[in-house]
Parts: C-alpha cells; structure tokens; sequence
C-alpha cells in the first residue's frame, strides 16, 4: 500500500471522531510549494455521510425509488423501450 492510502485508510479509520458521519472521499494537495516547504501533505477537504440522508430531490432512499418505479409501471406508465419490447416479444410469441 502506497504511503497516501496508508494515510488515507489511518484516516477513514480515526478521522472519523472528529466529523459527524463516516469519511467517504478525501482530497489531497501533495507536492506543491507549500506542501514541499511544510514536509508534508495537506487534506483540502472531507466528504462524509451520515449513514441515513440520501441527496435526492424526489427520494429519500433507493428503495423508495424503486416501489415508485414499480408503482408506477405497474399503472402503465413506463418508457417507451419498454412497451416496444413488449409488443416485440408478444409478436414473437404469435409466430
């Protein structure tokens, strides 16, 4: 393992305690002037999940959109594709 993802596993792992959610990406600035001068590399920003919130404007989670889905093809509405394979495959099912 390279030494930023030993970093950046150290991190998801103890990182954690400090902000309100689990660590989902890191961005890093390695190897400019400023890091150089310091000796080290500088986290630029954390992005976190709070394990519950799910950031849609319609959905509150996957499986909210899925029944949505099924409710919604179940009461005939559905794509085009869709009801074009159907009548493929009833046309199929005739021959």
């Amino acid at each position: 393992m390279d030494d930023q993802a030993s970093r950046v596993s150290t991190l998801e792992g103890g990182g954690e305690r400090y902000v309100n959610g689990q660590i989902v990406a890191v961005k890093w600035v390695c190897g400019d002037y400023a890091t150089k001068k310091a000796g080290h590399d500088f986290i630029t920003q954390v992005s976190t999940w709070d394990g519950e919130r799910y950031r849609d404007p319609y959905f509150c989670n996957g499986e909210h959109a899925k029944r949505f889905a099924y409710a919604a093809a179940n009461s005939g509405h559905a794509m085009p594709a869709y009801f074009e394979a159907l009548r493929d495959q009833k046309a199929r099912a005739a021959k």
